[in-house]
């Protein structure tokens, strides 16, 4: 009998993943609708928003709230383009080929051994 459970630590990882690629595919969010976006209670959406603020991954951004509607605003999320990055190596024959990207996919740097 195969067991199709996840460990707390993946399962940790797989969320947090979800919830960088739903910002950058659908761009600054809430709390709340990240939480309908990814079907994950709010605590899980807080804990995880919470963490990535504090690592700078995410940033709050500032909304101009409507003086006339009462209660407490929202304030969206979004990336922090810089603060991930990749690294691609392309490697042949004559060359090596070097790329740091953003999260956004901006070339920050780019080298050619040959």
């Amino acid at each position: 009998m195969a067991k199709n459970g996840k460990n707390l630590t993946y399962l940790r990882a797989a969320n947090q993943g979800a919830l960088i690629k739903t910002i950058l595919l659908s761009g600054p969010s809430t709390r709340l609708e990240l939480a309908a976006a990814l079907n994950l209670p709010a605590m899980s959406i807080s804990y995880i928003t919470s963490d990535f603020l504090e690592k700078g991954i995410l940033s709050e951004i500032a909304d101009d709230p409507p003086s006339n509607v009462p209660g407490r605003h929202s304030a969206q999320l979004a990336l922090v383009p810089r603060k991930i990055t990749a690294i691609g190596i392309s490697i042949s024959r004559n060359s090596v080929y070097c790329t740091l990207t953003d999260l956004l996919g901006e070339i920050m740097y780019s080298n050619e051994l040959r």
